[in-house]
């Protein structure tokens, strides 16, 4: 959430240079995110705990949690 926090707070600013480093920042953490996702999910696949929903929700917001 800090990410997100500054990036707001660069926006607000008028930082543009900062705004759009923290905007590809965070795109690369959801794109790195996605890939672990989708490999938990092919491990799991079939499992009652594929839910991946979940898993990337609270990984984003800093913390892993089981469903």
């Amino acid at each position: 959430m800090q990410m997100l926090d500054r990036y707001f707070y660069a926006c607000c600013a008028g930082n543009r240079r900062v705004a759009k480093e923290l905007e590809i920042s965070m795109y690369r953490k959801m794109r790195e995110l996605r890939l672990e996702d989708s490999k938990t999910q092919h491990r799991f696949a079939g499992s009652p705990m594929s839910d991946s929903k979940n898993v990337s929700i609270t990984r984003l917001a800093g913390g892993f949690s089981l469903p």
